[in-house]
């Protein structure tokens, strides 16, 4: 995931890429579905439905403008992401996931160290890369295991998680002037409102239910 993240932004919009990683609960939804027998309700299901086809305009129009490398690389991470998240169920919580996160850093400095030769990275760009990975990447994990995990429910986390996706792209737009095309936009669209109306259906049951 660490590696094909920087690799996808590298290869295709920062837009594109997220809102394929956006599809990250449904994956863990099929994961869940095929691996631990957990039942995916029929609302999930159609939001999936709906999502696979904005998914497909977004990868129609990734393969019109030659970003279908980059659309690839980025569908990687929600399909490694619900891998995570069976393993983590399968051990009953009681994984620990701090080493499993040190543990993907060292591989993939493994991984991408030598392709990185000569390293050119000043001084300025370290102070970046540490910065990012302080308040990125370490202080976002630890809030949501420690903090957010305790006081929210799935759905109001998974809702709270497309503020990723719809903020991402949009600093981007305004702060380097890339401007996702008609299709990405449409697809994303697709992507966005079901998952909001999943997650937001799914939040009115628990309270109900509460």
């Amino acid at each position: 995931m660490f590696v094909c993240f920087m690799i996808a932004l590298s290869r295709t919009t920062v837009a594109n890429a997220l809102f394929i990683i956006g599809i990250m609960p449904f994956c863990a939804a099929i994961a869940g579905w095929l691996f631990l027998h957990e039942r995916v309700p029929l609302r999930t299901w159609l939001a999936i439905a709906a999502a696979m086809g904005g998914i497909g305009v977004m990868f129609n129009d990734a393969f019109r403008t030659g970003n279908l490398e980059g659309s690839l690389i980025a569908l990687a991470i929600p399909i490694a992401a619900a891998a995570n998240t069976v393993a983590v169920k399968k051990g009953h919580g009681r994984v620990d996931l701090v080493p499993a996160l040190l543990t993907g850093g060292l591989i993939s400095v493994l991984v991408t160290g030598p392709m990185a030769m000569p390293f050119s990275a000043s001084a300025g760009d370290l102070a970046l890369y540490g910065g990012l990975a302080v308040f990125q990447l370490a202080l976002p994990c630890v809030l949501l295991v420690r903090v957010v995990l305790l006081r929210l429910s799935a759905a109001e986390i998974g809702l709270l998680s497309l503020l990723e996706v719809v903020l991402g792209p949009l600093w981007v737009w305004l702060a380097l002037g890339e401007e996702p095309g008609a299709a990405v936009i449409f697809g994303g669209l697709v992507v966005l409102v079901a998952l909001a109306v999943n997650e937001g259906i799914a939040l009115v049951l628990e309270r109900r239910a509460a």
